[in-house]
């Protein structure tokens, strides 16, 4: 069984992964000198660990490892900067 599942859509037909408790599963965004990577780890019905990473150029402006409880909260109140 999937514990985690994730969809990518571009220019082409759109692709699925899957994740399981252990592999957890891992998401990078890029394009020219910017990104984007979010990974979920851990037990999902025990609430995850949320890991994201971003880079502009060679500049890193945030890495944080928050719980999935953690990051609605900051999401819901609109902390996001």
């Amino acid at each position: 069984m999937s514990y985690y599942y994730g969809v990518l859509r571009g220019g082409r037909r759109g692709v699925t992964r899957c994740g399981t408790k252990n592999s957890g599963i891992v998401a990078t965004l890029s394009t020219f000198g910017a990104l984007l990577e979010v990974s979920l780890v851990g037990d999902c019905e025990r609430n995850p660990t949320v890991h994201i990473r971003i880079r502009i150029g060679d500049e890193r402006y945030g890495e944080a490892d928050l719980t999935l409880s953690e990051l609605f909260k900051i999401v819901i109140k609109g902390e996001i900067k």
